[in-house]
């Protein structure tokens, strides 16, 4: 007898990887062996993580892709951006996101955002907090070309810190694997955003301590 395939979806990455709040998006699943699905979905409403199911053929994926859902813009990666020559640009300043695949062997995906002097912006690269395989690595180059931030490991695999900006201008933005691997489902998004000051309280977790 031939054995059919396993009829239940199973991606294992979903593109782009993450929208605003409310907003209808079409999403690509990525890493199934039937081949890329392009489904239009309607986000979250609140900030945070996403997750979301393919169906397909009365079947559903039976684990979750998760995406993020975040109020500022979101810019999905134009190809070809291997270059800073050819760097995906955001027309507007920060806070702003980037969404990108890392699809083969040794590539960088370039983009761009604007800032002014003084501003502290923070930069999180989010990969294996949404179940990519990807190890990021960042590069940020200011209006004159030099170097004024470069992370790998900032939060576990993911790349995540923050710098001051030195100057007024476009600063460049390059994105990779760490060890140059890529791959379809090798998906990432980098959220940056101008931090100011503020005061915040955590209160540590005691239920380990309670009695009742």
């Amino acid at each position: 007898a031939v054995r059919h395939p396993d009829p239940i979806p199973r991606p294992t990455a979903v593109f782009p990887s993450g929208g605003q709040p409310g907003e209808e998006v079409e999403l690509t699943y990525l890493g199934d062996p039937a081949g890329p699905q392009k489904v239009k979905t309607k986000l979250s409403t609140q900030n945070g993580v996403m997750n979301v199911h393919l169906e397909q053929n009365g079947h559903i994926s039976p684990s979750a892709n998760r995406l993020r859902v975040m109020r500022f813009p979101s810019i999905n990666e134009q190809e070809p951006n291997d270059d800073a020559k050819q760097c995906t640009a955001a027309p507007k300043p920060a806070p702003v996101a980037f969404n990108g695949i890392v699809s083969k062997e040794r590539d960088r995906d370039w983009f761009s955002f604007e800032a002014k002097k003084g501003q502290n912006i923070n930069v999180w690269v989010h990969a294996r907090t949404l179940g990519s395989p990807l190890d990021p690595t960042v590069l940020i180059l200011d209006p004159k070309g030099k170097s004024v931030f470069r992370n790998d490991d900032g939060f576990g695999l993911d790349s995540r810190g923050q710098f001051r900006a030195p100057r007024d201008g476009r600063y460049l933005m390059r994105v990779r694997d760490h060890l140059y691997k890529g791959g379809e489902d090798m998906v990432y998004r980098v959220e940056i955003r101008v931090v100011g000051a503020g005061l915040s309280l955590i209160r540590p977790p005691v239920r380990r301590n309670d009695s009742q």
